[in-house]
């Protein structure tokens, strides 16, 4: 599609999303091209399946685009329509490694619309912040409308958290030079509020949870409409803003699209146009970097008033509840304490809502307490207990873990099977198999005709509760010894979805920090040197399942 230059609008094209009561359902190229879109819908509302639909139309009118896609949902467009499809799998048109960001920004306009797989990549943030900062540059001169559609924005442009900045920037000032933006979540209260504030345009799906009924009230000028949107069919939309004068209840068009996947037709496809000679660099030199921490970092001295639990067990008791051994039984040299430290460990309270009941179904609130650092389930009673919990599991993505719950420790099982468990394509299930398999989570045997899987780590069952561990406030006077800074905590992001992949219908919504004292004892006979820790308020000698660090 070809806008001519110098002129206010483009062509009066057309894009056919559905029906309404009154009929077929249309909105003006134009309108998506360069406005500001939000597709908001819970899981199982249909909102990717609404996003697919969007996309075919703008490949069927010759739209410009480029789509994020951080499942690997989007490649059966090419089955139809012309698309170039990016990503680190064999079958792909064009590879993430190597790739030349500012040759395909300049040619980005003229090509095919850029499926843009992130799925595989480390630090998809880091990528997409690269790519658009090209586009941005390239459209800004050129003045040539373009959308780009970032699926899961709730990872991309989070509340709270590392953003892509480039989003950012092309939702405030995209618009004058031709650049469109849509957003799309399931988890709208979890999007930067600033860009969703930006988006004039709005379909909007199912949605369940308090939070992100409040986030879009917004949109509606009646204060009635949001609770409607809690019993809203897979597939409708209300489509408000500059897409209908009033809000209009909209039945997205069936899809004439598969769902995601690779084909053996992929592989055999061919770039048109040419591409041009693409500058081949080492993946690691484009993905600069391991995942941030969490964006918020304090000193000790910023904060006055803590919540936890306050110290029992004073120093001079510490000795006294140590076990020491000897070097010969009951006569041997005794074990002596050479130094002990005062630590208040952090320790995550995480709210999660849950999908629960039998004939209605309703959110419910439950309580995860994570030691703050190593995110090892922690068990708050008399005293502390640590089990593994996360441990191990942390940093791997929902879908990640959705196929690691699907295969089982005793009995192996064929992608096929999968497929049938876990719900995602053959393509993004190997995917997820080849990394788990190379963390030597997962193992794999050749079946024969089909390759089989079993899982080699055991996951622990988190236990829910019914409410959070009666903790109080502490003053910084009362909490004398060393508090554990907040920079060396997991990242919020990774528990959240670590969460969403091993509890189904739930979600982390909300996370608070308690400390808790624990003594760091030193002991030594000898030469030889070993370090206990004692729970600060029983006494107890704790058995880690890991390292206190």
């Amino acid at each position: 599609m070809q806008w001519k230059e110098g002129e206010g609008q483009g062509h009066n094209l057309q894009l056919n999303l559905g029906v309404t009561e009154g009929g077929p359902f249309t909105v003006d190229a134009g309108t998506i091209a360069t406005g500001r879109t939000c597709v908001i819908g819970a899981s199982g509302s249909g909102k990717s399946y609404a996003v697919a639909v969007i996309c075919e139309e703008l490949c069927k009118n010759k739209v410009p685009f480029a789509i994020v896609d951080t499942e690997g949902e989007y490649s059966g467009l090419k089955d139809k329509y012309e698309a170039i499809l990016i990503s680190n799998d064999e079958g792909a048109d064009l590879n993430w490694s190597g790739l030349d960001f500012g040759e395909l920004a300049e040619q980005a306009p003229d090509i095919a619309p850029l499926i843009l797989d992130t799925s595989d990549l480390e630090d998809p943030k880091d990528v997409v912040q690269k790519l658009l900062q090209q586009l941005y540059s390239v459209l800004s001169q050129r003045r040539t409308p373009y959308l780009v559609i970032i699926e899961e924005a709730d990872r991309f442009v989070p509340q709270s958290g590392v953003r892509v900045q480039a989003v950012g920037e092309i939702a405030r000032r995209g618009r004058k030079r031709g650049i469109g933006l849509m957003v799309c979540t399931q988890r709208p209260s979890l999007v930067d509020k600033n860009i969703l504030s930006q988006c004039g345009d709005q379909l909007i799906g199912k949605l369940v949870i308090q939070n992100d009924l409040q986030a879009v009230s917004q949109f509606f000028s009646s204060k009635g409409i949001p609770r409607v949107l809690t019993t809203l069919e897979a597939g409708s939309f209300y489509a408000m803003g500059g897409l209908s004068d009033h809000p209009v209840l909209v039945k997205i068009r069936k899809r004439e699209t598969r769902h995601g996947g690779y084909t053996p037709e992929l592989k055999e496809r061919v770039v048109r146009p040419f591409m041009g000679t693409l500058l081949r660099q080492n993946i690691s030199q484009q993905l600069i970097g391991a995942k941030q921490g969490p964006e918020e970092v304090r000193s000790d001295s910023m904060i006055k008033e803590y919540m936890g639990f306050p110290l029992i067990i004073q120093e001079e008791d510490v000795p006294l509840k140590v076990n020491r051994s000897r070097s010969h039984g009951f006569f041997g040299e005794k074990e002596k304490v050479t130094a002990m430290s005062l630590e208040w460990r952090p320790l995550y309270v995480v709210t999660v809502l849950r999908l629960e009941g039998l004939l209605r179904k309703e959110f419910k609130a439950h309580f995860v307490v994570l030691d703050g650092v190593t995110g090892c389930e922690v068990e708050l009673g008399e005293g502390v207990e640590f089990k593994s919990g996360l441990k191990g599991l942390l940093g791997l993505s929902e879908r990640d873990l959705r196929t690691l719950r699907g295969l089982d420790e005793r009995t192996t099982t064929t992608v096929p099977d999968l497929e049938g468990k876990v719900g995602y394509p053959r393509g993004v299930i190997r995917r997820a198999l080849s990394r788990l398999e190379s963390m030597k989570l997962v193992s794999s045997y050749d079946g024969g005709r089909s390759k089989l899987f079993r899982r080699l780590v055991r996951i622990h069952e988190l236990k829910l509760l019914e409410q959070p561990p009666p903790s109080q406030p502490l003053k910084s006077e009362m909490m004398k010894g060393r508090i554990v800074p907040k920079d060396r905590m997991i990242n919020e992001s990774d528990v959240r979805e670590t969460m969403k992949g091993l509890l189904d219908d739930s979600d982390a919504t909300e996370f608070s920090v308690i400390y808790y004292p624990i003594w760091k004892v030193e002991l030594t006979r000898g030469s030889s040197r070993r370090t206990v820790w004692i729970d600060g308020r029983s006494g107890r000698q704790l058995e880690l399942p890991f390292q206190l660090r």
